[in-house]
């Protein structure tokens, strides 16, 4: 049994994000579109996507959640991939999903992938975040691994150095209060953006 953890369990933090996926699939007319959904986990916020998409790629790095994935839930139209999306090619499609991967990642790793999402039409990119205080270090440099920047009162600002993405590219769509930091602990808050790369055509890839 795999668990990706709260932030894809957790209803006041889910239930809003797939609401908003819903509304811009219909809005932003990629209602039908080729999903691909980096860092996957356990498919629990995955499943909830597939009513907007025409085909749904899952990438995670843990090969036994990924064939678990593919032998349960694997089709036509939903397929799950075991790739290191830091050193590999991504998966061609038309909207990507990066909910809560970088906080897990180096500076130099997330740098790696950031080019990598230019191909995509729209990117929506999911952090933890420590609620605002004069004492947040933006972007402090971590090792791959389970531990999180938010316990360091930190987090991955994408606008900032060392990333740097244009910020007219890049717009705030949702911000829900956190979970799963302990009962002791300030919760922060959950923040999702809509990031469209620079302005390229773009042949849906359906």
């Amino acid at each position: 049994m795999f668990y990706s953890g709260p932030g894809s369990a957790t209803d006041h933090v889910v239930s809003p994000y797939i609401s908003l996926v819903g509304k811009h699939a219909s809005s932003k007319e990629f209602f039908g579109s080729v999903f691909v959904d980096l860092g996957c986990g356990d498919f629990s916020i995955g499943k909830q996507l597939l009513p907007f998409c025409s085909r749904y790629i899952g990438v995670d790095i843990v090969k036994p959640v990924i064939d678990t994935l593919q032998q349960e839930y694997g089709n036509a139209t939903t397929h799950f991939m075991h790739l290191d999306i830091v050193g590999s090619e991504l998966p061609r499609g038309d909207v990507c999903f990066v909910r809560q991967v970088f906080q897990h990642l180096s500076n130099a790793q997330i740098l790696s992938v950031l080019p990598k999402l230019r191909q995509y039409q729209y990117v929506y990119i999911t952090e933890h975040y420590p609620t605002d205080n004069p004492g947040i270090t933006p972007n402090l440099d971590k090792a791959h691994g389970g531990d999180v920047r938010v316990y360091d009162n930190s987090g991955v600002y994408l606008d900032l150095p060392p990333f740097e993405l244009p910020a007219d590219r890049l717009a705030e769509v949702l911000c829900v209060p956190g979970a799963g930091l302990g009962k002791h602990c300030d919760q922060g808050v959950i923040r999702t953006f809509l990031y469209r790369p620079v302005s390229q055509s773009h042949t849906m890839v359906r």
